[in-house]
């Protein structure tokens, strides 16, 4: 259910907010909008208050904002007349309003109240009003985001895998699994985070120390590597503990539950995720004993991956 009303929420929210843009824009300049339609056909709710009628419509594909015009008796048959013919039928509604403008009453629409009749910069500004509705309201949503999740960082130092860059093993024997990143380019690195952004900023070749030894790699010239391959040639570390498993994958039917500790494949000690998925990316179709521990008691499980993606 809820896979079915979230995109229809957040679609009528993206219409919502950029035809209430048009909609603000034309009230502050003067143009008489006398209906704002959330979605198309037929009202399940309306309600006038002033002289705007807010509808609620069936079918939430779109919506419009209604703006007095010259050309309003040519296209009122899009609401279902003639601009004279509803204003008849009005009269027998008790909601009639022998005081109000077209289409709740019989008096006309003033020129000057009209789309048309407002200087060009008026026209744009009504116009653009709701592309940068959606505009804001995508930067409320981010900030919104950023407030109350923050921003994501890695706070270890240690390093889970080392891998080639360009078939060439730049990194090791230098930086290896289970060692700590200490500083780039000079500067000490505080966390995982704090060390790929110091990567990303070299500006010349880059730098790192670990607790063992130092190693400088020239970038961005003819035959070097960039700095971003530089920085995802390293893996921080993160314990060898199963998360989230498909129900339909081998992990899930072998008997591997989230919560899982890998201890060791075949024998084989994993100190860390990467270790182990770099173990399983090898052994598609080959039966795998893995020692896991479950709850404190270590048990015992035999699957045979299908890839990298048997276990998540």
């Amino acid at each position: 259910m809820i896979a079915i009303l979230a995109p229809i929420f957040v679609f009528g929210l993206v219409i919502f907010v950029h035809e209430l843009g048009h909609f603000l824009a034309a009230k502050s300049v003067g143009v008489y909008a006398p209906r704002f339609s959330i979605g198309f056909g037929p009202a399940l709710w309306r309600r006038r208050r002033g002289e705007t009628e807010y509808i609620l419509a069936a079918f939430p594909l779109g919506g419009y904002v209604r703006m007095a015009s010259r050309h309003d008796e040519a296209t009122a048959f899009l609401e279902g007349g003639s601009e004279t013919a509803v204003a008849e039928k009005m009269k027998e509604d008790p909601s009639y309003d022998p005081d109000a403008m077209i289409p709740f009453g019989p008096k006309p629409v003033p020129e000057d109240r009209w789309f048309e009749s407002k200087p060009l910069w008026a026209r744009l500004y009504i116009l653009l009003a709701g592309v940068t509705m959606n505009f804001l309201l995508g930067l409320v949503v981010a900030i919104g985001l950023v407030m109350h999740y923050g921003r994501p960082v890695i706070a270890t130092r240690e390093v889970g895998a080392v891998r080639p860059i360009r078939g060439e093993a730049v990194l090791a024997p230098a930086v290896q699994p289970g060692d700590t990143l200490l500083q780039v380019n000079g500067q000490d690195a505080r966390t995982w985070s704090h060390a790929t952004q110091l990567i990303a900023r070299s500006e010349g070749p880059v730098t790192i120390r670990t607790n063992r030894g130092t190693v400088t790699v020239p970038v961005d010239q003819p035959g070097a590597p960039s700095r971003e391959e530089v920085a995802l040639a390293m893996d921080y570390r993160m314990p060898p503990v199963i998360g989230d498993l498909l129900p339909t994958e081998a992990a899930a039917k072998a008997g591997f539950q989230a919560g899982d500790s890998i201890i060791a494949i075949d024998g084989q000690p994993v100190n860390s995720w990467s270790e182990m998925v770099a173990i399983v990316a090898n052994a598609a179709g080959r039966e795998l004993r893995f020692d896991i521990s479950r709850d404190g008691a270590g048990q015992e499980l035999r699957v045979t991956p299908r890839g990298i993606h048997s276990i998540r």
